[in-house]
């Protein structure tokens, strides 16, 4: 679970008394980072979690027992200093790309994912609105819809084939924070 306020993913574990917190288990991020929403790759050795204060992500790797970090980037271009915080992020259905929304920037990026679930940056998409809170990718994994919290719209983006968002349409919504698809009256 992740824990902003102490910069930290908590770990617990069931026992007979119940769920304890697993410090062997709990990774400790960098100070200040507030980690915020988290993703496990298909094969669940991989985990991406977004830090909001930091502007960042982080990937980390599950050999089965334990989680170490492997990398932390940025989720703004070199050299950019917008005030920026980091929400939401997801990975497509195919693993390949990994999206995360930037507050302050009011970008999608999209982070190319290698074959070690290491990330690179390869483009940042305008929202098209202010905020960009939460989104969501629709079952199918062609669309990708921006919730724009300040501005009161919903964008949507379909995904290429290269990862890269093409603008299709902004739809007036008021103050969405969350987007969620339901298939046969399940959320996915």
């Amino acid at each position: 679970m992740t824990d902003l306020g102490i910069d930290s993913l908590k770990a617990y574990k069931v026992t007979q008394n119940g769920i304890e917190a697993d410090e062997d288990r709990t990774v400790v991020l960098s100070p200040g980072s507030g980690p915020r929403t988290g993703e496990w790759s298909e094969d669940g050795k991989h985990f991406y979690v977004s830090n909001e204060l930091a502007a960042s992500v982080t990937h980390m790797y599950y050999d089965g027992d334990s989680m170490q970090i492997r990398e932390t980037v940025t989720t703004l271009p070199e050299g950019d200093q917008t005030e920026n915080s980091c929400a939401d992020l997801h990975l497509s259905p195919n693993g390949e790309y990994l999206f995360a929304s930037n507050r302050g920037h009011d970008t999608i990026v999209t982070f190319k994912v290698a074959q070690d679930g290491s990330l690179s940056a390869s483009s940042w998409e305008s929202c098209r609105g202010k905020t960009p809170r939460n989104f969501a990718i629709d079952p199918s994994g062609k669309y990708l819809l921006v919730g724009n919290q300040d501005s009161d719209c919903i964008v949507v983006f379909e995904i290429m084939e290269d990862g890269q968002l093409h603008y299709i349409v902004s739809k007036d919504f008021p103050t969405p924070v969350c987007i969620r698809f339901f298939q046969n009256g399940l959320l996915r």
